[in-house]
């Protein structure tokens, strides 16, 4: 991730650590993290941002839980369009959704990266 895109904020490392766990006890399960960004500033520098921030989400469950990269998909889509859990107001842009689901169902996901596809 590049400096100064996106720094961790440590009292959300709690739904990663709890994300992460589910994955380590359930091999079934995948997880998709989607990135977006609030609707200030260029459109290149908010999917920077957005993506900077999954980036670190995806190396973070890696790097400190273990979870296999076949296991993480990664989306970004800066100020485009809103996070499902969203109620339309700014403040809630800025964030990563973090979606686990059976990987069975990983077969009909589209426009995804793979952890393993960017190194």
């Amino acid at each position: 991730m590049p400096a100064g895109l996106s720094v961790p904020v440590e009292s959300h490392l709690v739904e990663l650590d709890t994300a992460g766990e589910l994955l380590r006890t359930r091999a079934d399960l995948v997880v998709h993290l989607r990135g977006y960004a609030a609707p200030w500033g260029t459109a290149a520098g908010q999917l920077a941002l957005s993506e900077g921030r999954v980036r670190f989400c995806g190396e973070y469950l890696r790097e400190n839980l273990g979870i296999t990269d076949e296991r993480i998909t990664l989306e970004w889509y800066g100020a485009e369009r809103l996070p499902e859990s969203s109620d339309g107001s700014d403040w809630r842009r800025r964030c990563v959704e973090i979606i686990i689901e059976a990987a069975a169902s990983t077969e009909s996901m589209a426009s995804t990266e793979s952890m393993d596809s960017t190194e």
